[in-house]
Order: structure tokens, then C-alpha cells, then sequence
């Protein structure tokens, strides 16, 4: 299905703008067969995607809540994702995450294959790293809540 013809047929508020696509309300896309999502998205609540129907995280996505994309099939995300909740990537294809990410509520990151993390990466609560490859933290390393290995 396309991404516009779900956003119409379940009633999302959004609106274009700037050559950005606004979504002003949490996005739902548990069971949706959106086969792709498009670039420069906004979503102004929080983002659930946790299935296997997308497996390219569009350019430029910003979340203002939360980003759950766990047990999903993505292996990269955008160098300039920008997530003001918590971010879950839990049990995702997942193996390295941008440099200078920046997730303003928990980082989940147990169960992917995520050896290393990133260079100045930022977490305003807590950050899940059980059950990954990581074997040290980098020196510029912020997370304002617990870490739990």
C-alpha cells in the first residue's frame, strides 16, 4: 500500500510543507503494508514500526515522542535522525548507529548485533545495552539515566 493511501484511509492529520511531510499525531504502522515511507517526515507524536513491512528508514526523519522500530528488519538508520523520546531498536538488524545521535528519553538497544557505539552519541535517560557486542564505552559518551550490560 502506499504511504499516502494509509495515511488517508486511517485518518492521519498531516500536512506538506517546505518539502516536509508533517504527521501531527502519533503514527501507528503496527500491521500496515506500507512497502515505503517517504523522505523528509516529521512525526509530532510518537512513531510505532515495529514489523518488517520497510526496510529503509527514510532521509531526515524527525520523531518528537517516541520511535519504536523494534523487531523490525532495518540495518541502518539516517545520519540525521533526530528522536525526542525514547528510541527502541531492540531485537533489530541494527549493527552501528550514526555519529553525533541524539534521543532525548531511553535508548533500547538489547538483542542487536551493535558492536560499537557511536561518537558523540547523547541519551537523556536510560541506555539498554544487554545482550549486544558492545565491549567498551567511548569517552564522549552522554546518557543522563543508568546503563544497564
Amino acid at each position: 500500500m502506499d504511504f499516502f493511501d494509509y495515511l488517508n484511509k486511517h485518518g492521519v492529520i498531516y500536512s506538506a510543507r517546505d518539502g516536509i511531510l508533517y504527521i501531527y499525531e502519533s503514527l501507528d504502522l503496527v500491521g500496515a503494508s506500507v512497502s515505503e515511507l517517504c523522505d523528509y517526515l516529521t512525526v509530532m507524536g510518537d512513531f510505532y514500526w515495529p514489523d518488517g513491512s520497510v526496510y529503509k528508514m527514510p532521509k531526515k526523519l524527525t520523531v518528537y515522542g517516541d520511535l519504536y522500530i523494534c523487531n523490525n528488519a532495518i540495518t541502518a538508520l539516517p545520519d540525521d535522525l533526530m528522536v525526542g523520546g525514547d528510541l527502541d531498536l531492540s531485537e533489530t538488524a541494527i549493527s552501528q548507529l550514526p555519529n553525533n545521535l541524539i534521543v532525548g528519553g531511553d535508548l533500547g538497544l538489547g538483542y542487536t548485533q551493535i558492536t560499537r557505539l557511536p561518537n558523540n552519541l547523547s541519551v537523556g535517560g536510560d541506555l539498554n545495552l544487554s545482550h549486544t557486542f558492545v565491549t567498551e564505552l567511548p569517552d564522549d559518551l552522554f546518557v543522563g539515566g543508568e546503563i544497564d550490560r
